[in-house]
């Protein structure tokens, strides 16, 4: 609606409140701490502002038990990812896309298991992705693009029955894929595109009948195309450029 200024914290005071949608305008300033005392929200979405704070560490303790859908992208908010966000345990939807986190991915996102989109790509998040990954049994959308992750991708990550989407491109990851990838078999499209990867391709990945898109360019992949990928009908994509 191209709304201005500042959000007020007396919205906080509608404590029957179950969405707040206030996306795509040009407020500015911190997230009013007031909102997340709210204790019956259940989605919260902020997208394409200027906000600017950081969430407070202490949400999800003592409210938001009810929150299913957190969509705070393309905002200025800083600081790290709460740990205590494993406290909102009906999450299915976390988007924090393009903001300016910093610090570790927390392990503790590994308990929200209701998680079924989670998208953190596009801010200055460092360290490993956490082996807790994988206790997200249920989730369909994976971005982590865009930030400083390094060392390989977590074990884990392959026996995820769910995932569709992944995205790990333009990070400082290394290693090889696994040939476990053969065992991802909801996976559509994985973007690992501009790490530090090594290794050959797994010929595992002919095994996923519905697979449309391998990104893997600009990496240090070595050997030959495993001629398996030519059983992926549904592929509309292989970008392995150097």
């Amino acid at each position: 609606m191209g709304l201005v200024g500042t959000i007020s914290p007396e919205i906080g005071n509608l404590s029957s409140l179950v969405s707040l949608d206030m996306n795509d305008n040009s407020f500015h300033g911190p997230i009013p701490p007031s909102i997340f005392n709210m204790s019956n929200l259940e989605v919260l979405s902020l997208r394409n502002n200027s906000l600017s704070s950081s969430l407070p560490l202490d949400m999800c303790i003592h409210n938001l038990d009810k929150l299913k859908i957190l969509h705070i992208s393309d905002n200025e908010i800083y600081g790290n990812i709460p740990s205590i966000l494993e406290q909102c345990l009906q999450l299915e939807f976390l988007n924090l896309y393009n903001n300016k986190f910093d610090g570790f991915v927390p392990r503790e996102i590994g308990n929200l298991t209701k998680l079924q989109t989670l998208r953190i790509g596009a801010n200055k998040l460092t360290g490993d992705i956490p082996q807790e990954i994988g206790r997200l049994t249920k989730l369909q959308r994976l971005s982590m693009r865009s930030n400083k992750l390094k060392g390989p991708l977590p074990a884990t990550l392959f026996s995820m029955p769910s995932l569709q989407y992944a995205d790990f491109a333009y990070n400082e990851l290394s290693g090889s894929l696994s040939p476990q990838i053969g065992n991802m078999t909801s996976l559509l499209r994985i973007g690992l595109e501009f790490n530090h990867f090594t290794g050959e391709i797994p010929k595992e990945i002919g095994l996923l009948t519905n697979f449309e898109r391998l990104s893997m360019c600009c990496n240090n992949i070595s050997g030959s195309v495993p001629r398996e990928l030519g059983n992926l009908t549904a592929m509309v994509g292989i970008y392995l450029a150097q």
